[in-house]
């Protein structure tokens, strides 16, 4: 009796028919549709920069400061060039032979044109030192023009950034590990009693040092006013 009540679903599963679940099969286009997964989500983080306000009134950015001090640096190294020139560095390992006098003295004038400049004109922002000395000897101070534009190409941008980074990381580490030490020392000598250093008062050795100021001050040499 069990095998007759069996008899219909059997033939509804080997038929295929009768809209059962058991008795259908999904065409393959349907079965793609149901097993296509959804696109990926993009989950990329885009980490977000330091606001950075403007360096003075001007709304200057550092990039902008950066390259003023660039500026000022490769002026200099431009002075150095060209003296280096005209004392004959770069000859042969010798000397100019108007360079030097057999007294010492200069024996160039642009030579000692360019060294007077350099004591006694204010380097500035490297503008306004070329700009003075083109007053007194405009041959030589071109040519501190001509070669502040070649070292400008020829600096290593690159290996600047290398550098920047290496020092601003060394830096820090340093840093955290004197302040590691001064908080450690500082923890040790702290007892009830005499938190601020020997006496109970806060003339110890106290986060700013010695003197007992708590200004940011305290932690520094005196300032000129």
């Amino acid at each position: 009796m069990l095998a007759s009540h069996l008899q219909p679903w059997r033939a509804v599963i080997a038929g295929g028919g009768g809209g059962s679940v058991l008795g259908t099969r999904a065409s393959p286009t349907r079965r793609l549709a149901h097993t296509r997964r959804a696109p990926a989500l993009n989950l990329h983080v885009v980490a977000s920069k330091l606001y950075v306000p403007a360096i003075d009134s001007g709304g200057e950015s550092a990039e902008t400061k950066g390259a003023q001090m660039l500026r000022r640096l490769m002026t200099h190294v431009a002075i150095r060039v060209v003296q280096g020139h005209l004392e004959g560095a770069g000859n042969d390992g010798g000397f100019a032979p108007q360079a030097t006098n057999f007294d010492g003295t200069c024996g160039s004038p642009d030579l000692a044109d360019l060294l007077w400049a350099m004591e006694n004109i204010p380097l500035g922002d490297g503008d306004a030192w070329i700009s003075a000395f083109m007053k007194k000897n405009p041959v030589v101070a071109t040519r501190v023009l001509e070669a502040r534009k070649a070292y400008c190409e020829e600096f290593d941008y690159d290996l600047m950034r290398v550098n920047t980074k290496t020092l601003i990381d060394s830096g820090n580490v340093k840093l955290m590990r004197e302040h590691a030490d001064i908080s450690f020392t500082n923890d040790e000598n702290v007892k009830p009693g005499n938190e601020g250093g020997a006496g109970g008062t806060d003339q110890g050795t106290g986060r700013w040092g010695n003197d007992g100021r708590s200004g940011v001050w305290g932690a520094f040499p005196e300032q000129e006013q």
